[in-house]
């Protein structure tokens, strides 16, 4: 009985507190966004993510969309950090940048912004087929973390824009 009693006033104080789980609260959907520009792998990315986290799916053209996503430049560098005593890479970084502008009913809200990412990873020359395959999956993941932050940032100043 003490346990449930105990359980219960801490439920009350965080709670009274203002925590909340994260994702948690006021959220501004874009249901009707665009992607304009950008490489085959980002926009993959884009389309995969929008249809997952809204009801529906991404524009097909600018004209349809009330927030238009322009991507200015979209780089992916790969760059060797370290050499096996055969000259082969054993360290690798991706560096990826993008830049892109958010524009409503042709009024820009937020013009030339970059995002820079950057992950290293060890290229173990014994098992190179798998090294591979882990490659293609920390690209993806660089998309995938760049889609979410352009997704977050529209969702940030079209929920100010209405305020």
């Amino acid at each position: 009985m003490l346990k449930i009693l105990a359980v219960l006033i801490l439920s009350v104080l965080i709670t009274g507190c203002g925590y909340h789980l994260r994702g948690v609260g006021a959220k501004v959907e874009l249901d009707h966004i665009y992607l304009e520009g950008g490489s085959g792998q980002l926009r993959d990315q884009f389309n995969k993510i929008v249809k997952s986290s809204s009801s529906s799916n991404p524009e097909k053209s600018s004209k349809d969309a009330s927030v238009v996503i322009r991507v200015l430049g979209d780089n992916m560098r790969t760059r060797v950090l370290s050499l096996s005593e055969r000259g082969r890479s054993n360290e690798l970084e991706f560096d990826y940048r993008l830049d892109f502008e958010l524009t409503k009913a042709g009024k820009t809200l937020l013009a030339g912004q970059p995002i820079k990412i950057r992950r290293e990873y060890y290229n173990n020359q014994v098992d190179v087929n798998a090294k591979s395959n882990e490659a293609n999956i920390i690209r993806d993941e660089i998309y995938q973390q760049a889609v979410h932050s352009l997704v977050d940032h529209a969702r940030i100043v079209v929920a100010a824009e209405a305020k």
